[in-house]
């Protein structure tokens, strides 16, 4: 396990950043709009 650690978590998964977040909100509308979330988007996803 820590070798995946090491390997994958670094400062950008930690916080995504402006960029990050925007990526992760397009991402849910085009799920959305290909049908595959039903209802309503959360308002966010993040802490």
């Amino acid at each position: 396990m820590r070798k995946h650690i090491n390997l994958y978590v670094n400062e950008y998964t930690t916080d995504l950043g402006e960029n990050g977040r925007q990526a992760i909100n397009t991402l849910f509308q085009k799920a959305k709009d290909a049908g595959l979330i039903k209802g309503e988007l959360p308002e966010s996803v993040f802490y």
